[in-house]
């Protein structure tokens, strides 16, 4: 019988892929052999949840991600795991080479000091960033025995230890304080167990922490502030977060990346942080909560569900010192006019400056906002005209007065919004029509015309045709109007960047 050389706990890397052991020993369909019960960090490569004919063997916490494998075949086919200081070693032993020697005449010069001080020089350039991702770590190793850690500690600024195999936090944090000028940490890819004591270690000195595909809930997140109270960016996604209102998030953030954690909404914990820059992209949000966010300056919650038009007016009261946003990607995108939409959201909100990545100009957005009282006025939108959105409307363009916004009187004369009409050519064929003004940006032309070919921006390229010749959009984030592009003009659907030969 093989020798059981794991616990339950630790992690493995098998033909490349990681996992966590759940369970060791007998299980009913191989009486021949020991079995380890493991949880795939890929999902998809399980096959239950660590049940097998009615009979629970372990638990998963994502569904269906287990699996069974026999201890003989752990043996044959996992990769060797290695410890911080091994990992360190194998990675920069070649870091200390001889200088070459220094002659005065037939006599050798003595340059130890020399060699000390260009060694220590050349190392502050490489470790200021010391990457071991990828390396199967799986625990400390003896740090003091370490000449090659004694020598690089005070160099290290940004720390990467992704991907690897750690499963104790507390060996994280054993690796990290030793390093007294610590600014960025990397855990990325890990899967920890936080074991919570009474004294806990903080790290205060490290601002930025990534913590993608870690697996992590509120309840590890927690604990992880309690380390690192000084936080200014967090990367946290695909994870399983909820972000409840128990949640406290460190004062000094400045920059959350909650992608990809299945969030149903704008959570409020964000609330009481300055100049915040939030990315809630590819989540499950349908409603724009309440309470409102006056420090968030810029927001991302493209890739969404939100489908009704009501949440994407919130946003204007919710942050209403908003800079950059992005909400391309729900179904309300698709489901308005894209035109209708793009310029709501620009006149709703007074300090917008960039939308899904388009750089407003001035032009842009005067001809946003009077295009969006035009529609109020005739009814096709609607505002609430006690707002401080409308009212900023009414002031800035003086063409509503005090009866016509209670609805008396008749309405202004509309103002005249230049409108170009372009064909697009695909190939050798016009394959429709697009409407544009020349204050959009060529990205946001372009994504029109992504619309109207059922492609993702990155998936072509757009041009225009100037007599025989095919003319490339070369800035994508200024106005077409600086292209000359007029009314009638053809535009033509070209390969993307990666496919040209």
């Amino acid at each position: 019988m093989p020798v059981i050389i794991h616990k339950v706990g630790e992690r493995l890397s098998i033909a490349g892929e990681k996992c966590s052991i759940l369970f060791i020993g007998k299980i009913h369909r191989w009486d021949d052999s020991i079995a380890y019960g493991v949880e795939w960090d890929d999902p998809s490569r399980g096959k239950h949840s660590g049940a097998i004919d009615g009979i629970e063997y372990f638990s998963t916490r994502v569904l269906n991600a287990g699996s069974f494998i026999k201890v003989e075949k752990i043996i044959q086919s996992s990769e060797q795991r290695v410890s911080f200081t091994e990992a360190l070693y194998d990675k920069h032993q070649g870091d200390y080479g001889e200088l070459p020697s220094i002659f005065f005449g037939e006599k050798v010069v003595d340059i130890s000091g020399l060699k000390e001080f260009q060694q220590r020089r050349n190392l502050a350039k490489r470790m200021a960033h010391l990457s071991l991702t990828h390396c199967n770590v799986y625990t400390v190793g003896s740090l003091r025995e370490s000449q090659i850690f004694s020598k690089i500690k005070s160099c290290v600024f940004d720390l990467d230890l992704s991907f690897n195999l750690f499963s104790s936090f507390d060996d994280v944090i054993k690796i990290a304080q030793n390093f007294p000028m610590l600014n960025t940490l990397d855990i990325s890819g890990n899967r920890f167990q936080f074991l919570r004591t009474k004294h806990i270690i903080k790290l205060p000195g490290v601002k930025r922490l990534r913590a993608h595909n870690c697996g992590l809930e509120d309840k590890d997140l927690a604990y992880l502030f309690e380390v690192f109270a000084s936080l200014e960016e967090l990367e946290c996604s695909e994870n399983r977060l909820h972000l409840n209102s128990v949640l406290r998030l460190p004062v000094s953030l400045k920059v959350v990346n909650f992608t990809n954690n299945g969030l149903s909404s704008i959570p409020g914990i964000l609330n009481g942080l300055s100049e915040l820059s939030v990315n809630l992209a590819h989540n499950r949000i349908r409603e724009v909560q309440t309470k409102c966010l006056p420090h968030v300056e810029s927001l991302d919650i493209s890739y969404n569900c939100i489908d009704e038009h009501a949440q994407i007016t919130k946003i204007d009261s919710i942050c209403p010192n908003i800079k950059n946003l992005r909400v391309n990607g729900n179904p309300i995108w698709d489901a308005l006019d894209g035109d209708d939409i793009f310029y709501e959201i620009i006149a709703r909100n007074g300090h917008l400056q960039v939308v899904n990545g388009s750089i407003l100009s001035a032009a842009m957005r005067k001809e946003a906002e009077i295009y969006f009282i035009r529609q109020v006025l005739t009814g096709k939108m609607t505002i609430d005209r006690q707002s401080s959105s409308w009212d900023r409307l009414s002031k800035v363009h003086n063409i509503v007065s005090s009866g016509e916004i209670s609805g008396k009187g008749p309405a202004p004369d509309e103002p005249k919004l230049k409108i170009l009409k372009l064909s697009v050519k695909q190939e050798n064929q016009i394959i429709g029509e697009v409407y544009a003004q020349p204050s959009y940006s060529v990205r946001f032309l372009k994504s029109i015309v992504a619309r109207l070919i059922s492609r993702r921006l990155d998936q072509f390229d757009l041009g225009y045709i100037t007599g025989e010749t095919i003319q490339e959009f070369n800035l994508e984030f200024s106005p077409i109007q600086d292209y000359d592009i007029r009314d009638e003009q053809m535009l033509r659907v070209l390969p993307a960047p990666t496919s040209k030969k």
